[in-house]
């Protein structure tokens, strides 16, 4: 056990948001808890660089609203939530940092449970289960492992939605799809793909995964730079969020944005920049929100089952038909749309 510092700070609709430090061991996390419900919050934990605790704090607080959005929307029985592990330079995830980050999750004593995300692999979600059970998304008898295939599908069940509303056909065959990211999902997302008829345009930093696309999908490689200008039917963001902005939407030539990728708009006023210019954008925290729906699963249901996870995320297409049809109804974007939904569920959830 380490003495770990809590500042707490005050943020205006958020239920608690704390600053974590042990400066002997090099620690320091941002965890936000947006919202709870029953006493509890979830929401993956971020490993990664950052330039200093304000960034970090930046992004735990907008992941965390965002979980919540996505945990509402998706029927989920925990608050949103999200905690950032800051490292240093030359500082890798090594188990006792996350035994370190361990102890703070157990002092928050359930409140938030924490899962798996960016710089975190199965391997680091089954250290820190050796240290905290309040952990989902980890390979045992009673939890489901990565929950990426989740994420992929219900994101491929995005396109197809978006695509009928579009198209007037949920066939995806012979699209082109510009995917930026092959990550864990990102990659089982352009395989879901490719066996459905697209063809794949794509851009990683990594060359091993960009070669994997090549050979598995027959993709199209281009550089990271130049994905915004491809001339495709779907825009995928894939890998981190704030990728669309006043400055790359003008250069999207798309008819939909759909994407597995979380907060991908750098600023909520974005998601009226797609709206004016006629792209159909199929709000992120509902497309990517198969991941949740498997955890959130673990900690509902006596035994975790896949075909009961199977069922639930395959929800994501009526509520997405559900949101295609109000945007078009009060003429607003499908973004907009969503968040009155869930505005509305949050309301009935606190008042009640």
């Amino acid at each position: 056990m380490v003495k770990l510092h809590w500042e707490k700070i005050f943020v205006a609709g958020y239920e608690e948001v704390f600053h974590v430090t042990c400066p002997e061991e090099g620690f320091s996390a941002a965890l936000a808890i947006h919202t709870m419900f029953d006493g509890r919050s979830l929401g993956g934990t971020r490993v990664i660089h950052y330039e200093d605790f304000d960034q970090a704090l930046r992004d735990a607080l907008r992941l965390s609203r965002a979980m919540t959005y996505k945990s509402v929307m998706a029927g989920g029985a925990f608050g949103g939530a999200k905690s950032v592990v800051m490292l240093g330079p030359g500082q890798r995830v090594t188990e006792r940092l996350l035994e370190v980050f361990a102890q703070a999750v157990n002092e928050l004593e359930g409140r938030y449970i924490c899962a798996e995300d960016s710089g975190l692999t199965l391997d680091h979600m089954a250290l820190l289960r050796k240290y905290t059970p309040h952990v989902v998304g980890v390979v045992s008898e009673d939890s489901s492992g990565n929950p990426s295939r989740f994420t992929a599908w219900t994101t491929f069940l995005g396109v197809r939605a978006a695509c009928e509303a579009l198209y007037e056909s949920t066939s995806i065959r012979g699209k082109k799809v510009a995917i930026q990211g092959l990550g864990a999902v990102g990659m089982l997302f352009a395989d879901l793909l490719f066996w459905h008829g697209a063809d794949l345009i794509v851009t990683d930093l990594r060359e091993e995964a960009l070669k994997k696309a090549v050979l598995d999908f027959d993709a199209t490689v281009v550089l990271p730079d130049e994905i915004y200008d491809i001339e495709c039917d779907i825009f995928a963001p894939c890998a981190l969020g704030g990728v669309l902005s006043k400055e790359t939407i003008p250069r999207l030539k798309a008819d939909i944005v759909c994407g597995c990728a979380n907060n991908q708009l750098l600023e909520k006023e974005d998601a009226q920049l797609l709206h004016e210019r006629d792209i159909l954008y199929v709000p992120d925290y509902i497309a990517n929100s198969g991941g949740l729906i498997n955890v959130n699963l673990e900690k509902v249901l006596a035994r975790y089952s896949a075909k009961v996870a199977r069922e639930e995320t395959d929800e994501v297409f009526e509520r997405l038909r559900e949101v295609f049809f109000l945007a078009r109804k009060e003429k607003i974007s499908p973004a907009e749309a969503a968040d009155h939904i869930v505005e509305e569920r949050i309301f009935n959830l606190t008042s009640a």
